[in-house]
This record gives structure tokens, sequence and C-alpha cells, in this order.
């Protein structure tokens, strides 16, 4: 099986690029799902997020206030890492779990891809025989998440630039894809990196089509 792992900066693209790789017949694993599974109300997970950022984090229910962790986290870059190092565990064994289930159910030819902003700091590299790096501008990313998270634009940059610079993803990357442009000149890209992963890896030709 082949494992094509995609990371980088929020807003940069990460998930048109799975959904553009989904559509040539790769299985995505989005460990922004898994994350949300394992932090469930009364876990371990949860509990350690508790002791870490303190109660106001925790809704009356259990369950975890993700604007309040977020805005404590995304405004000091040490606050964020502490926070992404505590589910990394249980998210590198969930997605061991989903790759094992992905080969026994379409075989060695089967292609996943692994969507994960953490995939570097949560061990995961090991995992890939490629990684895969969006690339944009600042502007572009903070328009982006504007939208996406309903955010203000002060609020937009504050998680932009509380992340790390592209150059560290791209220290990692086999494949670095430019998304500036539209989704056309996104495609394109990814149409060649495809080309090039059926070639070397000997992947038939239906998954490549």
């Amino acid at each position: 099986m082949t494992v094509i792992g995609l990371t980088g900066q929020t807003g940069s693209g990460k998930t048109t690029i799975s959904n553009l790789l989904s559509q040539k017949g790769a299985k995505a694993i989005d460990v922004d799902i898994l994350a949300r599974k394992i932090v469930h109300p009364g876990g371990k997970v949860i509990k350690t997020i508790e002791e870490t950022f303190g109660t106001d984090v925790i809704n009356s229910d259990g369950s975890l206030n993700r604007s309040k962790l977020a805005g404590i986290v995304f405004a000091d870059e040490d606050q964020l890492m502490l926070l992404n190092a505590i589910p990394h565990p249980a998210l590198l064994e969930e997605v061991k779990s989903r790759l094992d289930e992905i080969k026994d159910s379409c075989g060695d030819s089967a292609v996943a891809v692994v969507d994960a902003a953490v995939l570097i700091e949560a061990q995961m590299l090991p995992l890939c025989d490629y990684v895969i790096v969006p690339e944009c501008s600042e502007e572009k990313r903070v328009e982006r998440i504007m939208l996406r998270d309903a955010l203000t634009r002060e609020r937009a940059v504050e998680r932009v630039r509380a992340q790390k610079d592209i150059s560290y993803f791209k220290d990692y990357a086999d494949f670095v894809v430019n998304t500036d442009g539209n989704i056309e000149d996104t495609m394109m890209q990814i149409n060649r990196i495809w080309d090039i992963i059926c070639l070397t890896r000997n992947i038939p030709l239906e998954n490549g089509e």
C-alpha cells in the first residue's frame, strides 16, 4: 500500500488537495476528525487538556470548548505546541488502525492519504511513502480561515502567525503544491504528482484514472 502524508499550515489548502486525491481513488484519513473523536467527555485526553489549560476550556456537559481553547493556544505558540502533544499518541494509534483497515479491504495497490496538520509532531512520518505540502500567501490563508471559521480578520491573522513557518513543513516534503491560484491550477499540480507516484509505485492504471 502507498501512503501519502499531507501536512502544512492552516488555510493552505490541505482539504482541497485531499479531496482531489480522493477523486483519483485514494482513501483519505482526516486526522482532524479523528482528533474530535478521541476528545470525548470523561476520556483521558480531555482530562489532560483540562489539567493543562484549566476548567474554562471544558463545557458544563464535559465536552471541549474549542473556541476558548483556540483563544489560548493560537495566541501563544508554546501553548499550541503543548496542546498538540497531548493527543499525539492516541492519534498515531488511530491512524495506524485506519491504515490497516484500508490495506485489508483494498489490498496492496491501495493509496491512502493521511491529512494531518500534526503529521510531523505526532510521529506519523514513518508511516508515509510521500509527503505533500501546500503553500500559499499569508493573505490567502487569512481569507480562507475567515470564511471557513467565521472569524474576524484579527483572529484569523493571529491563527496564521501562531503557526510554524512554511520552511518547517517543506523540509519534510517530497512535493510542494502552490495553492494561491484557482482549483484548476491546484488540480493540474495534483495530476502531475499522482502520475509520478503511480509510475514509481507501480500502481494499477485504474487507480490513476
